[in-house]
């Protein structure tokens, strides 16, 4: 199997579908990924471990040789780690209503990478992450077509 490192950031999304992945290719295009995101879910389906998240993250930063792991818990939140020891967690807010979890990793991933490129505090970009996703899960379906579900976080965040 070939390994290769890019010259460029790749940010790895794992998505485990049955039937539609094999563990040793998934596992390649992690070995080619500068940051890592998976839920507990698909962390315990790769790399099954019982050592704590902070331990089974570092694990992964060194043997892939990754900058950043991000995993997403659910309604516990998400952790990351990166290379330079740094471990942040983000946590929802106390109630959140659930309605639909289609989308709400996308939207987590999509807020994250959005702060990696503006240059936010990883604990501030993570969090705002966490209140996306937290937000989309109140939808039906992955995404709204109503522009003020987005205009509070646009404005919060400085993007409008």
């Amino acid at each position: 199997m070939l390994t290769l490192k890019l010259s460029f950031t790749v940010f790895l999304d794992v998505n485990l579908r049955k039937p539609w992945w094999d563990a040793k290719q998934v596992k390649a295009l992690v070995r080619a990924a500068t940051w890592l995101k998976l839920n507990d879910s698909e962390l315990d389906t790769l790399f099954p471990g019982r050592e704590k998240m902070a331990a089974r993250c570092r694990d992964l930063l060194h043997r892939f040789d990754l900058d950043a792991v991000f995993i997403t818990l659910g309604a516990k939140g998400a952790v990351a780690l990166k290379r330079d020891n740094v471990f942040v967690s983000a946590r929802p807010q106390e109630k959140i209503s659930i309605i639909d979890t289609v989308g709400a990793g996308d939207a987590f991933s999509a807020v994250l990478l959005l702060g990696l490129v503006k240059g936010w505090p990883l604990d501030t970009a993570m969090q705002r992450a966490q209140d996306f996703a937290s937000a989309v899960v109140g939808l039906r379906g992955a995404v709204s077509r109503e522009k003020e579900f987005y205009q509070t976080f646009k404005e919060n965040w400085d993007l409008a």
